[in-house]
């Protein structure tokens, strides 16, 4: 700030200044902030809204003079978030996009042109800005997998100000290429995997039971979600309650038992592997076994593992396999089957205290 006069000259020791919100002049006497000619002077602290700075001078005569500025709109208040959420979506082994949904506000100064700033941290308290932008996702890349990262997004407004909400988690998945075969870290067990059109499924039937389901008394209400195991032929075979193989959660699509990186298939992935598969899918997806009738055109190497009614019996190992899918109607789920003799596929809504075989299918 610089006071002139083109006569005595300025009275430099007499500079005071006061901020206020009216445009009636304050008395002198109520001037107590001095500065210097030339100098800057701060806004007041903490202050947001309109305010007008007066300035009294006196030149080297005497003369007084109080003069006021036009209106100031400060900003010292953060934007406000409340309608503001952030989640993780689309999680591969190096890479997952923050999603925002809702929209800040600022009611002084306004938003920033590029508001949202999307951040990562690995402990939760060193921050790193991956985008800074006005669209609702933003990509991270170049993580490492297998590791929790921490997300957040911060909010700017045209005075600096800002706003963090967050400190999500994340896990990323482990690096896997399919076809190669998989471990499962949890129990040691080894599947084959298969890539089919667009998909990659686990080539063999899911034996987790680590959760403890095999030791749970088999309930045809399925109010304690049991699986049993039986041998055939070509190895161990678990059969599962849907409540097991969704490992309690009743989401579409939700990992369950599955490992990480997996999940239950819909019934609408399994319908993209069978019109994937084309014609005779019934035929294509079987293993070649002395009683099936399969091709294993694919790979996707069904066996006829057989499936268990509510009472927890065993029925038809040999000539059937069934498998469970993660969406839900009601008391019953989805499943999907193959039959000795069948070139087609069945469409199952069965009772989720029945058990059947788990296919696991790459990606959340």
């Amino acid at each position: 700030m610089t006071v002139t006069d083109a006569h005595s000259g300025v009275n430099t020791g007499s500079l005071k200044y006061i901020w206020n919100t009216s445009t009636t002049p304050p008395s002198e006497v109520s001037f107590t902030n001095t500065f210097t000619n030339g100098g800057t002077i701060s806004s007041p602290s903490g202050a947001s809204g309109g305010y007008y700075l007066w300035i009294k001078a006196l030149d080297t005569k005497g003369n007084t003079k109080i003069q006021r500025s036009n209106i100031f709109n400060l900003d010292n208040t953060n934007p406000v978030v409340t309608n503001v959420t952030s989640n993780a979506t689309n999680i591969e082994s190096d890479k997952f996009t923050i999603t925002r949904s809702g929209n800040a506000s600022d009611a002084h100064s306004g938003l920033a042109t590029n508001p949202y700033i999307y951040q990562t941290s690995t402990n939760g308290t060193s921050w790193i800005t991956k985008c800074t932008n006005n669209t609702t996702t933003c990509n991270v890349t170049g993580l490492n997998s297998e590791t929790t990262y921490y997300y957040r997004i911060c909010v700017n407004d045209k005075a600096s100000n800002q706003t963090c909400i967050g400190g999500k988690t994340v896990k990323t998945n482990f690096s896997f290429a399919c076809g190669n075969d998989l471990l499962d870290v949890r129990d040691n067990n080894t599947y084959k995997t298969v890539k089919i059109g667009d998909q990659c499924w686990m080539a063999e039937n899911l034996k987790y039971t680590g959760n403890g389901c095999a030791e749970k008394i088999w309930n045809d209400t399925a109010s304690q979600p049991a699986c049993r195991s039986h041998s055939t032929d070509w190895g161990e075979e678990v059969l599962y309650q849907w409540a097991t193989a969704m490992n309690g959660s009743t989401t579409e699509g939700a990992q369950g038992l599955c490992p990480d990186g997996w999940h239950i298939p819909t019934a609408a992935e399994w319908t993209t592997l069978f019109n994937f598969v084309g014609t005779t899918p019934g035929t294509k997806l079987k293993a070649i076994t002395p009683t099936w009738d399969g091709t294993d055109t694919v790979g996707f190497n069904a066996k006829p593992a057989g499936d268990r009614y509510t009472s927890g019996t065993l029925a038809n190992v040999g000539s059937g396999g069934a498998w469970w899918t993660s969406t839900s109607s009601g008391g019953n789920a989805r499943s999907r089957s193959l039959k000795s003799g069948n070139s087609s596929y069945g469409t199952g809504l069965g009772l989720k205290s029945s058990g059947k075989s788990v296919r696991c299918l790459w990606g959340q």
